[in-house]
């Protein structure tokens, strides 16, 4: 019976593959729109993020980031990564037992629009 030969993994060559992905994953579409982090981070700061142009390149050099920034990045850069649209396909109303003594509101398709911040279809 022969023994499995399986080599082990090193666990920072594992890792550092993983920051690099991410690294690459931000870089490309970075590249992609011929943007500054400069230009990012003012983006960024448009929508209510703290970030600078050093504080962008040091985290993408690292490749270690949150998920959070890694979403703003992206949308900053009107990627969806998520594509999260909700079906907004008619009126529905919450059952009385969740709402409890709450009054009932009925939540149109634009209603949900706004609250999940789509635009207003014309």
């Amino acid at each position: 019976m022969s023994k499995s030969t399986s080599l082990p993994v090193d666990a920072e060559d594992v890792e550092n593959t993983w920051r690099e992905k991410a690294r690459t994953l931000l870089r490309v579409e970075q590249r992609r729109q011929n943007l500054t982090y400069a230009d990012i981070a003012k983006r960024m700061q448009a929508i209510g993020v703290s970030e600078t142009e050093v504080s962008v390149r040091n985290k993408i050099s690292r490749g270690t980031f949150p998920a959070t920034f890694m979403l703003q990045f992206m949308h900053v850069l009107g990627v969806d990564l998520i594509p999260f649209k909700p079906q907004l396909t008619g009126e529905f109303t919450l059952p009385s037992e969740l709402l409890g003594k709450m009054p009932q509101v009925v939540m149109t398709p634009e209603l949900m629009a706004a609250l999940v911040g789509l635009p207003k279809k014309e």
